[in-house]
C-alpha cells in the first residue's frame, strides 16, 4: 500500500514524538531533516532509485539514526529491501553502524526474517559473531524471531 508523502511523515511523526521529547530533543547532534524522511520514506516504499539519487545528489547519510534510533540503513534491512540496500552498499556508506538499540544490521536481518539481506551483508563482509547492548548474536535473534512467529 502506498500512502502519500504528508500522510507518512504524519505517521513517522505520531511514532517519533514521544521519544523526541523524552531522550533526543536534547542532544544537539539532532539534526534531522525533510530529506532524511524523504530517504526513509524511498526505503520504505522501496523505490532504489529515488534513494539513489537522494543519497548522490543530495547528499544524505543513509546511517543518519532518526529520534527513534533508526536510519534508513536499518529500515532496509529489516523490511528486505534489497535492492535500496545494494544503492546503499554502492555508495559507500558505513555498514558497521548499530541502531540505537544497538543492534547492527545483520542482527536486524536475522531478527526480522531477510534471508536475501542477510546474505548481501555477509557478502560484504560484515561480522556474524557481533553481539548486542545484551551479549545476543544475530544467531540468537534469528532464533527468538523464528519462536515468536510459531507462538
Amino acid at each position: 500500500m502506498k500512502i502519500n508523502g504528508e500522510e507518512w511523515r504524519d505517521r513517522y511523526r505520531e511514532r517519533s514524538f514521544g521519544y523526541i521529547l523524552g531522550h533526543r530533543k536534547e542532544d544537539s547532534s539532532y539534526d534531522w531533516s525533510k530529506g532524511d524522511d524523504r530517504l526513509l520514506q524511498a526505503v520504505e516504499q522501496n523505490e532504489p532509485d529515488k534513494v539513489s539519487a537522494l543519497i548522490a545528489k543530495k547528499g544524505l547519510c543513509p546511517t543518519k539514526l532518526d529520534a527513534e534510533g533508526k536510519s534508513a540503513y536499518h529500515l532496509c534491512v529489516s523490511r528486505g529491501r534489497v535492492d535500496c540496500l545494494e544503492v546503499i552498499i554502492a555508495n559507500g556508506a558505513d555498514l558497521s553502524v548499530t541502531d540505537g538499540a544497538g543492534l547492527s544490521a545483520v542482527h536486524l536481518a536475522s531478527k526480522n526474517g531477510q534471508p536475501e539481506c542477510l546474505k548481501r551483508l555477509l557478502q560484504v563482509k560484515l561480522p556474524v559473531d557481533c553481539t548486542d547492548s545484551i551479549g545476543r548474536t544475530p544467531l540468537h535473534h534469528s532464533g527468538y524471531s523464528s519462536d515468536n512467529n510459531n507462538g
